[in-house]
C-alpha cells in the first residue's frame, strides 16, 4: 500500500498537482525523500503562497528533515525564508527558524537577507532579528574569565 501512495505522490509531483501532493503527504504519509529539489520547492511555495497560505505541508516536510534552504525562486535566488519574510508570513518564518538547518543569513540575487525583505513587517523583522542574535550568541566563543591570583599582585597603598 505504501508503495502505491509513494508512486502516486511522484506522479502528482510530475504533473504539478500540488493539492494532490499535499493530500498524499498529510493524509497518507507519502514518502517525500525521492522528491527533486524543484518538486520540493513547489510544495514549499504552496505554504507561503498568498492565495493558498496553508503551511501544514511545509511544516510536515520540515519535520521529515527536508532541506529548508531550497530555492523556491531561482531567478531571484529566494529561499522559503525570503518569500515568507517578504510577504510578512510570521507563522512560516517561525516554522523555518525553528529548524537549525535554516540559513538565516542567505542572500538573494540582490544581496538581501530575509531580515531586509521583512522591512515592511515590523513583527516579522523583530522575530528574525531576535533569532539572528540568538544564533550569533549560540555560535560565539564562550567567555571564559582569566584566572586571577590576588597573591601575585603587590598592593602598594601609597601609590609609590
Amino acid at each position: 500500500m505504501q508503495e502505491r501512495i509513494d508512486k502516486a505522490l511522484m506522479n502528482a509531483a510530475e504533473h504539478k498537482q500540488g493539492v494532490m501532493q499535499e493530500h498524499l503527504i498529510l493524509n497518507h504519509g507519502a514518502n517525500t525523500t525521492d522528491l527533486s529539489p524543484q518538486q520540493l520547492a513547489s510544495l514549499y511555495r504552496r505554504g507561503v503562497d498568498d492565495r493558498i497560505n496553508d503551511p501544514r505541508c511545509l511544516a510536515h516536510l520540515l519535520e521529515q528533515g527536508r532541506d529548508p534552504n531550497v530555492l523556491i525562486n531561482a531567478n531571484k535566488k529566494w529561499t522559503v525564508l525570503h518569500k515568507a519574510a517578504s510577504v510578512g508570513n510570521l507563522l512560516v518564518v517561525k516554522l523555518l527558524l525553528a529548524q537549525d538547518a535554516t540559513d538565516i543569513d542567505a542572500t538573494d540575487k540582490q544581496g538581501r537577507t530575509a531580515l531586509k525583505l521583512a522591512e515592511n513587517y515590523p513583527e516579522v523583522q523583530a522575530y528574525i532579528n531576535r533569532k539572528t542574535l540568538e544564533k550569533r550568541l549560540a555560535n560565539s566563543v564562550p567567555f571564559v574569565p582569566f584566572a586571577f591570583d590576588p597573591s601575585a599582585v603587590e598592593f602598594n597603598p601609597s601609590g609609590q
